[in-house]
């Protein structure tokens, strides 16, 4: 599910954009690093050296990498649209990333990361994903991905492709941007409230709403948005043409080294949802997609993807189903020791080059290899433990 503009996180709450002086410094601070030799030192320490934090009591802050890492780059919609509600990178900025990433770096694939192939040597891959198969993954994202030889992988919600309709969250989306309300309460369903007469609020509101409703019980959920339309004042039968993939379009696709993974029928929060449920949406988009396509599916990606969105019912539900991988959307790095059904990914931040080469940077270099860090704090539990007892 795409996120919206900055502006939904700072929201109702009077965070303002960055003080001018503040914005700035960090324009020159990235300038001077990605237009100066500082950015290819800083590439290359970043790639093979992690930095340890005072909490793991090390000699040295620097760490080499003992094994070859992946950074799964995560993406929803691409288009110069500017809608805040529904969100999308800019193609430009878009383009400009698998530029820079082409040129710099070894790209995998998700079938090589389930093999734990990290050819040719080097400490740092990165591997390109996309979320829920919105049509301008094809008509914008497809030749940029072409140009630079780059392979991808796209999780379909196969309910809504060639389905004429949007994914519910979408829907949601679209119902606050076409509103007329100044204000919202779901207070007797236990759900949020709020203003709704700027935009600021109102994107607050929106994410607020969304968050609430995923956590809701799949037939909640669904009563609930229901009555969320009726309290904005819209039609429940919302829709926009032509935002999601057709199956021709994913078969042109699939002729130009993307990869299609199964993202579930109808993008439940997994954790929501009965047994047999978990089935129909894990076997029914898998079924679906490999009919569809006359090609293996083996790759997944969990609904919302945050460690409260599956169980451990769930993750072991997804190699049963006959998967090899599953993706959250969980920050972090991946590698061979890394749980081939919790791969951890991240979303590319920065709209500003220069920012977006150094934060890239920079990301890998502080973020700790995950089993790393789940040792040390599983030690500090331990240690806790024993003082505890």
């Amino acid at each position: 599910m795409p996120k919206v503009t900055q502006l939904s996180v700072n929201g109702r709450r009077g965070k303002r954009p960055l003080a001018g002086t503040k914005r700035l410094l960090r324009w020159l601070a990235s300038r001077t690093y990605s237009c100066t030799p500082l950015a290819t030192i800083g590439r290359t320490v970043a790639n093979r050296y992690a930095w340890q934090s005072p909490a793991s009591h090390a000699a040295f802050p620097l760490r080499r990498r003992p094994l070859p890492v992946c950074q799964i780059f995560l993406y929803h919609r691409i288009n110069d649209e500017g809608d805040p509600f529904l969100g999308g990178l800019p193609v430009k900025t878009f383009a400009a990333q698998m530029e820079y990433v082409a040129r710099n770096f070894p790209l995998l694939t998700l079938d090589q990361v389930s093999r734990e192939e990290f050819p040719g040597g080097h400490s740092y891959y990165i591997a390109v994903t996309f979320d829920d198969g919105y049509r301008d993954n094809f008509t914008c994202a497809t030749p940029i991905l072409q140009r630079f030889g780059i392979p991808a992988t796209v999780f379909l919600a196969t309910g809504f492709i060639d389905s004429g309709e949007l994914p519910w969250y979408d829907q949601v989306r679209l119902a606050f941007k076409s509103s007329s309300q100044s204000y919202l309460s779901l207070r007797e369903l236990g759900g949020p409230e709020g203003r709704l007469g700027d935009l600021p609020s109102r994107l607050w509101l929106l994410e607020r709403t969304l968050t609430w409703l995923r956590a809701q019980p799949r037939s909640e959920c669904l009563q609930a948005i229901d009555e969320l339309f009726r309290k904005l004042g819209v039609s429940s039968q919302l829709q926009l043409s032509n935002q999601m993939l057709g199956w021709h379009e994913i078969r042109q696709m699939s002729k130009s080294n993307i990869v299609f993974g199964a993202h579930t029928v109808n993008h439940p929060a997994l954790s929501q949802i009965s047994d047999a449920e978990l089935m129909q949406e894990l076997g029914g988009s898998k079924r679906t997609i490999e009919d569809r396509l006359q090609l293996p599916v083996s790759h997944f990606a969990y609904p919302f993807g945050q460690s409260s969105d599956f169980t451990a019912k769930v993750k072991k539900s997804v190699p049963e189903a006959g998967f090899k991988t599953a993706v959250t959307t969980i920050r972090g790095l991946n590698d061979r020791s890394t749980d081939r059904f919790e791969l951890r990914r991240f979303t590319p931040w920065e709209s500003d080059w220069a920012l977006f080469r150094m934060q890239l940077d920079w990301f890998r270099f502080q973020y700790q290899d995950v089993t790393e860090k789940e040792r040390n704090q599983s030690e500090h539990s331990r240690e806790t433990s024993v003082v505890e007892s």
